[in-house]
């Protein structure tokens, strides 16, 4: 009766911790190596912190990466330093890193700034970045890859 119930319980904690695992939220390395966490969690490289629960709108490229968030926040992460980008005023903030240029929101992976949780590995309609923001006009990118994720064609 005793190895039964050791047993029973096993099975209940292996079922227990199969669950728990399913529903963890799903996590995306950028190519810049910045991982994004369910819809609004970013993460250093590595897998430390940045931001939790505030990170509304994503623009990337190959090092840095720009969140806003709906609040009206700013920040821009630099993946070589893996250090924020002195905050200063907006145009400082992100013109040097070639993530704003003229009459385009974002010259990053997308020509948008995108919400992270439409990027995610495996994702399906309607939560994919519409088609028309992938930027292919940017020679710059070097993950050519990325540029052919599934997208929205609307």
């Amino acid at each position: 009766m005793r190895k039964f119930l050791f047993a029973v319980l096993g099975a209940a904690a292996a079922l227990a911790v199969t669950i728990w695992i399913n529903h963890l939220p799903p996590e995306t390395v950028l190519p810049n190596g910045f991982v994004i966490r369910g819809n609004d969690v970013v993460l250093w490289p590595g897998g430390k912190e940045i931001a939790n629960d505030d990170v509304d709108f994503i623009c990337f490229d190959d090092r840095y990466l720009w969140i806003l968030t709906i609040r009206g926040g700013s920040l821009l992460l630099d993946a070589q330093t893996l250090r924020r980008v002195d905050q200063g005023d907006g145009s400082r903030l992100i013109d040097p890193s070639g993530l704003r240029t003229s009459g385009v929101a974002c010259n990053g992976y997308y020509t948008s700034m995108n919400g992270p949780g439409l990027l995610h590995d495996g994702a399906r309609f309607p939560f994919l970045p519409d088609c028309s923001y992938v930027n292919h006009a940017n020679p710059a990118l070097r993950d050519k890859a990325w540029l052919n994720r599934p997208c929205a064609d609307r």
